[in-house]
């Protein structure tokens, strides 16, 4: 539910999935790409045989490029390669605080918390789909696979 998407958020959930974001696309992609709701249904289905998943990447592709793990994962899992899902660490306002506490270290973070703020030291997520063949694979990404 739309509405509820500010509450979820400021609970500090992981991820966040309002479903009526998906309807105009459904019925604008079924007009512009037949079959694409039937694409899409199939991915997401509990009873399909293929899905949407993340695998870690093995460490020996570090510093490789996304064509060789995307090659690895087709002939050594039978999965196709969609991108890369990467998480960066934040640094929020409380690396920055004392650790001690002070009354105006207390005063900013009451504040913050508050107004429905964190402090900012969630990692964010952030997905590249269909990258560059040349991308390189840095250190705690995953690699978003079709199984």
């Amino acid at each position: 539910n739309p509405e509820n998407e500010i509450h979820v958020k400021r609970a500090r959930a992981d991820e966040v999935i309002v479903s009526d974001q998906f309807v105009d696309y459904f019925v604008a992609g079924d007009a512009l790409e037949p079959g694409m709701s039937s694409i899409v249904s199939k991915l997401l289905s509990a009873k399909s045989d293929h899905r949407l998943s993340t695998a870690a990447i093995p460490s020996r592709f570090r510093g490789k490029t996304f064509a060789e793990a995307s090659q690895f994962f087709k002939n050594q899992h039978h999965m196709v390669a969609l991108g890369i899902l990467s998480e960066v660490e934040s640094i929020g306002i409380g690396d920055f605080l004392a650790a001690d506490s002070s009354h105006l270290d207390a005063f900013i973070e009451r504040k913050l918390k508050e107004a429905g703020k964190t402090l900012g030291e969630e990692n964010k997520t952030i997905v590249n789909l269909n990258p560059e063949d040349g991308y390189i694979i840095r250190e705690n990404e995953k690699a978003i696979v079709l199984v």
